[in-house]
């Protein structure tokens, strides 16, 4: 009797005497896949703010064409779209790689409706090169890193 005490004991602390304790637990389910768009956009919103690409207001967007010495090349995103999202980074990046060249604009298209309207920017993304003001390239929607790495290029060339 002393025997089985003792291992009802053993066991019960064990396994926490029958109250699902030390018990192997069911797996989390696995996380839904996610597009490489979504990704990128779940970066862009967790990773630290750069500072590269100019974010004017609507009352400072046209300063920035104005006052630009260089091409100015513009991405007009919004929060709500991933597709665009995921552009950010890769704006911050080129806006890096070819800062004595070219100005990198970043215009958040639910915080400046002004500026958005002025353009007449109606789907995100939408790109824009400028070249002494006045835009020379424009690009809506499914817009892919080598598209803005074209455009880069292209207000370099001119």
């Amino acid at each position: 009797m002393q025997r089985l005490l003792i291992l009802c004991l053993l066991v019960g602390g064990i396994i926490g005497c029958g109250r699902g304790e030390g018990q192997p637990q069911p797996e989390p389910a696995p996380a839904a896949p996610q597009s490489p768009a979504e990704r990128s956009a779940e970066a862009a919103r967790t990773a630290p703010v750069e500072t590269r690409c100019k974010r004017p207001t609507d009352e400072e967007f046209a300063a920035v064409l104005a006052q630009s010495t260089q091409p100015v090349v513009v991405c007009f995103y919004s929060p709500a779209v991933a597709e665009s999202t995921a552009l950010l980074p890769i704006m911050e990046r080129l806006a890096g790689q070819y800062a004595d060249r070219v100005t990198a604009v970043l215009v958040d298209i639910d915080a400046a409706p002004l500026t958005t309207t002025r353009w007449r920017v109606d789907v995100a993304p939408t790109a824009i090169a400028f070249q002494d003001g006045h835009p020379i390239e424009i690009r809506t929607r499914n817009i892919s890193q080598s598209d803005l790495e074209a455009m880069f290029t292209l207000v370099t060339l001119r």
